[in-house]
């Protein structure tokens, strides 16, 4: 006989260790009692409930915790004990080999059967029975844990009904219904079936820190774990992490924007819960306007509270900003600015004239114009005059508020172009019309004096003025220069600090990259064959690829006539490109066309396409005669010509045969009376003699070969003598010699040996 003891699981890996040491000292414990199980035959399968030391918990430093797994917790259910005597009743039971007992139970008396289980035939432990031999099966079961049911959910009562292995055959009461066993306390109408309760109580208890008892409290941090087993030696265990803060709130001195447009409060990290006097509930918060904030924050049972106050020292400022970090390509000076005008060179004065005050010609009037100098010192000369009238280039004119009132605001050491240590102490102001001619001064009639300060002042209650300082006193950069601008030229981190009248340092950061425009050959234009693929490749390194045909990879394969560009990007972010213009040929297609003139030459025009090369074969022999498109040829005998002409280009060639017939061979077109070409043949020297009436002027001569090709060429004066030519270069053949003069044109034709 097999004896099983169930062990509940652990619900964390990390005290297993520490319950499989406490079930070895639990089981050398518990041997006489298996071993009086063994005896009597009685194997027990406990389904003990898990105890639960909640989840792990975070508290305050200086608090205690108590740890008690019994609390809330129904911690073991007695077990039910249920004997069956297969002889009783009407059974078919008697002598079975094995039995199982398929049950369901009542909440209340008479009301339904509920939630049957032990379907017979599998050994699960769950409906099978243990034999006790004599027809005597028992089994043993927590009941709410058998059915599934929560610790305090009511039980009437079972109702039973026995079956061997196939259920086939069962076992039931004398009057062949279900069997009924009432729970408390155990009793049934049918003999056949008994039940009593066993108790099982909690034996020991062992926690992690070696303490035996119910609960302990704790006030550090640490992990605890709890073993606990019962009188049938099943043990249950649970662990709970216990953390004891020490994180503090402190949301740091009261703070400026200082010309920021936001500044960040955090309450730092640490803490469960965090509830801003906005609302936010975050562990920081951006905030854009004065005021009193403060966060409340929980970690655990604690809670803390901070307060903190967030002032504007110069509202009208705005941050400084570099911009966003950048990359300069093609190594080029690049300008940081601050963005700012120091004081003196960024203060700014706003004055106010009333044009009904003083000795006044401009009320009423339609536009006025400040004419103004300054002074460095308390009656010194005025110097510096700008703002003349009619002109309305930003100098010196006005705006009109209404009621006779103009305002203008100018910013007096730019205003004046005073640079250096040059001070100001007033300035001299007469006011005019748009053409001049009419003014505004004081109550004498002199000019109006205006003493620059923090608070300026004049004895003329005409004028008023509003002194307005820049806020930014001083610069400093991380180069160390002390200007509003810089120049760099090499690749880094730069950063500016401005100082500001009312003491706050305003700050920004910008990291700029000088990087070289990167050189990308994708290839050569070029021409290729129709169904030709080219490959045009922009070479490995670069960071990205972007093709005109949408392609990103280093190589694209073109076949189509077009443009095609490709954009490269670096690792520091410089784009190069490059193009390529690609043109696809096609095949060529031979053609030409003929014209036979009065002289007996053949002019030959191509009307080929796509040609680049010509080869003409005129009389058949297989030879090239003429390498041009529009050759001409005389033929020496007259008939029908079979011309072949044969065109190419790089993608191929094409070939054309057309009859050419020839009605005459090449004719002299000459009068003997004038004209004399002798010998003829000829070997060295030709001789031509013209006759007197028709030699005027100057002729040029042309010997041309049978092909067309102009063999040799030269000027001949107009003599009545021979004049001579001298052949002997020539190859043998046969030659026209053209003459042409400003009248009359000669052909002959010459035989050269």
């Amino acid at each position: 006989m097999v004896v099983s003891v169930k062990m509940t699981q652990t619900k964390k890996p990390s005290i297993n260790k520490f319950v499989n040491e406490l079930k070895l000292k639990t089981m050398k414990r518990k041997f006489y009692t298996l071993v009086l199980t063994l005896l009597v035959g009685v194997s027990t399968i406990t389904n003990a409930q898990n105890i639960t030391l909640g989840n792990d918990t975070t508290l305050c430093g200086g608090q205690n915790l108590t740890l008690n797994p019994f609390t809330n917790v129904v911690l073991f259910e007695d077990s039910l004990v249920i004997t069956y005597n297969a002889t009783l009743g009407q059974t078919q039971l008697v002598g079975a080999s094995k039995v199982y007992m398929h049950a369901g139970y009542q909440e209340t008396a008479f009301g339904p059967v509920l939630g049957w289980v032990g379907n017979w035939g599998q050994d699960d432990g769950v409906g099978q029975m243990q034999s006790l031999g004599n027809n005597f099966w028992r089994k043993t079961i927590h009941v709410r844990n058998y059915f599934a049911l929560t610790p305090n959910a009511p039980v009437h009562a079972l109702s039973m009904v026995f079956r061997n292995a196939d259920g086939t055959q069962t076992g039931k009461d004398n009057a062949g219904n279900d069997i009924f066993l009432v729970i408390n306390p155990p009793s049934s109408a049918f003999a056949g079936v008994t039940g009593f309760i066993k108790r099982d109580n909690v034996q020991s208890i062992l926690w992690s820190t070696g303490a035996s008892t119910p609960s302990i409290s704790v006030s550090n941090s640490g992990n605890y774990a709890v073993a606990v087993t019962d009188t049938n030696g099943t043990v249950v265990s649970d662990s709970i992490n216990v953390t004891f803060s020490n994180t503090q709130l402190n949301l740091g001195n009261d703070v400026s924007f200082c010309g920021s447009s936001s500044i960040a409060l955090d309450a730092g990290a640490g803490f469960s819960s965090y509830l801003w006097s906005t609302g936010a509930t975050s562990q920081s918060i951006l905030v854009a306007s004065a005021g009193t904030y403060y966060v409340t924050t929980t970690v655990g049972n604690c809670s803390a509270s901070d307060t903190i106050v967030v002032s504007n020292n110069l509202p009208n400022v705005q941050p400084i900003s570099l911009g966003a970090d950048t990359v300069v390509c093609g190594n080029i000076s690049f300008v940081l600015s601050a963005g700012v005008t120091l004081s003196p060179m960024g203060d700014s004065l706003k004055i106010v004239y009333d044009a009904t005050q003083g000795q006044t010609q401009l009320i009423g009037a339609q536009k006025v114009y400040m004419h103004s100098g300054y002074q460095s010192v308390p009656f010194g000369p005025i110097v510096g005059w700008v703002g003349n009238w009619g002109q309305d280039d930003g100098v010196g004119q006005m705006i009109n508020l209404g009621n006779n009132l103009w305002e203008i605001t100018i910013n007096p050491n730019t205003y004046y172009n005073i640079t250096g240590s040059t001070a100001l102490y007033a300035i001299a102001m007469v006011f005019r019309n748009a053409d001049g001619t009419q003014t505004g001064k004081d109550n004498a009639g002199n000019d109006i004096y205006l003493t620059v300060s923090a608070n300026p002042t004049s004895a003329f209650n005409g004028v008023s003025a509003t002194f307005t300082a820049s806020p930014y006193t001083a610069v400093l950069w991380s180069t160390g220069d002390t200007l509003a601008e810089i120049n760099i030229n090499a690749s880094g981190t730069y950063s500016v600090a401005v100082s500001t009248a009312s003491g706050c340092v305003l700050r920004d950061t910008i990291a700029v990259s000088l990087g070289n425009i990167p050189f990308v050959d994708a290839g050569s234009s070029q021409q290729i064959c129709n169904g030709q693929n080219l490959v045009l490749d922009a070479g490995p390194g670069f960071a990205s690829y972007t093709w005109s045909t949408g392609a990103t990879t280093p190589s694209i394969t073109v076949n189509a006539t077009g443009t095609y560009i490709v954009n490269v990007t670096n690792s520091t972010g410089c784009s190069g490109a490059d193009v390529i213009n690609i043109e696809v040929l096609p095949e060529p297609v031979a053609m030409f066309t003929y014209f036979v003139n009065t002289t007996g030459i053949v002019n030959f025009t191509s009307t080929s396409t796509n040609a680049v090369t010509f080869a003409w074969d005129f009389n058949g022999d297989g030879n090239n005669d003429a390498s041009t498109a529009n050759p001409f040829f005389g033929f020496v005998a007259p008939g029908t010509y079979n011309v072949r002409l044969i065109v190419t280009n790089s993608c191929g060639s094409d070939t054309i045969v057309i009859p050419v017939n020839t009605v005459s061979s090449v004719r002299e077109y000459a009068n003997s009376s004038q004209l004399k070409v002798y010998p003829n043949p000829a070997n060295e020297y030709l001789f031509i003699e013209f006759d007197l009436a028709s030699s005027a002027g100057v002729f040029q001569y042309e010997i041309i070969d049978m092909i067309g090709h102009v063999a040799q060429t030269g000027l001949m004066p107009s003599l009545s003598g021979p004049q001579r030519i001298q052949i002997a270069t020539l190859p043998s053949g046969i030659y026209l010699i053209k003459l042409k003069g400003s009248e009359n044109t000669f052909i002959k034709k010459i035989t050269k040996n």
